[in-house]
Parts: structure tokens; C-alpha cells; sequence
């Protein structure tokens, strides 16, 4: 056997030992993204609600409702976004699709108080959910619609309360596969010498989306691009297949990314009335 040369014994101890130095352990608060800004206003438009969370925290957004709406979406938004960046989308689903909707900033975003972390977070989606009873004259199917992240909170709404359906835009199955697409976006000299990897504590949670899923009958909608390097696509194959619901359907966005694309889209508007209107009424 060919020996190494004298440096080699201690070049691979070395290697390892960069190897380890480098890695980054990824956290709960680093998978958030907020954004910060005043209170938001009302106008003739929309209604400024502020809801209180089960801690206390007061969170904040807009409420848009029209008599003649039959149907209420609360919708979550992606990371990096707010209620105020998500307009054109609250109101395309007012106006184009009849629905009532809710959208609020989620704690630590926008005008919200309180700090991103998940736990209070998914009960912040239930107390959305409860409050709608103050808000609407008289009850009517509620809708979840979640973006990325947003798709968490919706999915555990769904576990937790009745809904008439629920909307799934680039869902991740959870945090392990979140933090392997964000290292499949490391240029690849730098993957010798970065590696991620998501904190115990978050693998640990009983939040997982591809578990939650698998206890949710709501009828379900799935959309996902298939050229999405953020939430991969097989996330969204793989969220729609373990789902318990015995009505789901899937739309995949053939050269679309996690991004590029938005619900006025022809497909995807067609897709969401024949949906909504399935499973909550014209």
C-alpha cells in the first residue's frame, strides 16, 4: 500500500476539523424575515382590525369584506412579506374571486406586536380563525390560504378548526428540508467549507407540516412551480400525497418559480374559482 506523504497525517484530521468549524447551525429566528411599519390604516376599502393573541399580543391588519361575498379566505402570506406588501393579492381575491378576506401581520411583522417564533404563531392562526365570528354578520365557509411559510399556519388551522378549504402555495414538508434547499443554493466551492444545518430544537417540534398534513381532511388545493429552488418541488408532491384529505387536487406550474408568478395568473385564477367554488359556494 502506497504510504501518504508526512503531511497527510494530519491534513484529513484538518479537513474535518474546517469542515466542522463551518458549519452553521440554523435557528428558529433565522428562518424569519420581518418587516416593520406603523399601524395600518381602514378606508372605504378594507377595515384596520386588530385581534388579540392568546398571550396577549395585539396583531394587526386589514379586513376586506363586501355584503354580497358568500366566503371568507384568511390568508398568510410568505416570508419577507406583510399585509401591506400583499394587496393586490387580498384584493384579487375580493373582487375576482367574491371572497371576504382577512389578512394580519403576523407577530413581529408589520405593525403586529411581539417577536417571530412558531409555537405562538400557529395559535395566532386559531385566534384568527375565532375571531371572524365579531367580524362577519353571519357565518359562512372559511377558506385557509397559506404562501411558503404562511402554508404552516394554515395547515395547522386546518387541524385544528372546520374549514371549507384549504390552499397550499409552495408548501415546505418542514424544517430539515427547508434548511437542504437553502444549502442547494450554496455556490458549490462554497458547500466545502459552509455547511447548514437546522437546530435540533426545530426538527424536534411537533409542527412538522408533512406530519400535520397527514391528520387534515379539509378538501385541499395544492400549487407549487416546478422550477421552485426555495421549496423545492417535490415538497409540494410529496405535501399533497401525505394530506388525509379524500378531495385534494394539485396544480403544478410548469416554469415557474417560488416567486414569479401570483394567483391573477389565468391557470391559477381558474384553478382557485372552480376550488372555491366547489367547496364554498359562488
Amino acid at each position: 500500500m502506497r504510504m501518504l506523504p508526512r503531511w497527510g497525517a494530519w491534513l484529513s484530521p484538518a479537513l474535518a476539523w474546517v469542515a466542522s468549524s463551518c458549519t452553521q447551525v440554523v435557528r428558529e429566528e433565522d428562518l424569519f424575515h420581518p418587516e416593520r411599519y406603523r399601524a395600518l390604516e381602514g378606508d372605504q376599502y378594507r377595515r384596520a382590525v386588530e385581534i388579540s393573541a392568546a398571550d396577549g399580543a395585539v396583531l394587526r391588519g386589514w379586513f376586506v369584506h363586501a355584503p354580497e361575498n358568500q366566503r371568507t379566505v384568511i390568508y398568510f402570506y410568505g416570508n419577507a412579506q406583510t399585509a401591506r406588501s400583499s394587496e393586490s393579492t387580498t384584493y384579487w381575491l375580493s373582487r375576482s374571486l367574491h371572497c371576504n378576506v382577512l389578512t394580519v401581520d403576523y407577530r413581529g411583522y408589520g405593525a403586529s406586536d411581539g417577536n417571530p417564533a412558531f409555537r405562538p404563531m400557529l395559535q395566532d392562526a386559531v385566534s384568527l380563525y375565532d375571531a371572524l365570528s365579531d367580524m362577519l354578520p353571519e357565518p359562512q365557509p372559511v377558506i385557509a390560504f397559506g404562501r411558503s411559510i404562511g402554508t404552516v399556519f394554515a395547515t395547522h388551522l386546518a387541524r385544528e378548526r372546520p374549514l371549507a378549504g384549504l390552499i397550499l402555495a409552495a408548501p415546505p414538508t418542514g424544517a430539515e428540508g427547508a434548511v437542504q434547499a437553502t444549502q442547494a443554493r450554496v455556490p458549490i466551492p462554497l458547500r466545502w467549507f459552509l455547511r447548514l444545518r437546522a437546530d435540533d430544537s426545530l426538527t424536534a417540534l411537533d409542527l412538522q407540516p408533512i406530519e400535520v398534513i397527514r391528520e387534515v381532511t379539509t378538501p385541499l388545493l395544492v400549487i407549487h412551480g416546478q422550477r421552485d429552488d426555495t421549496v423545492p418541488f417535490e415538497h409540494g408532491q410529496r405535501i399533497h400525497a401525505a394530506a388525509g384529505s379524500p378531495e385534494k387536487r394539485w396544480l403544478p406550474l410548469p416554469d415557474k418559480g417560488h416567486s414569479d408568478w401570483d394567483i391573477f395568473d389565468a391557470p391559477i385564477t381558474q384553478a382557485l374559482r372552480s376550488f372555491l367554488d366547489t367547496h364554498a359556494g359562488s
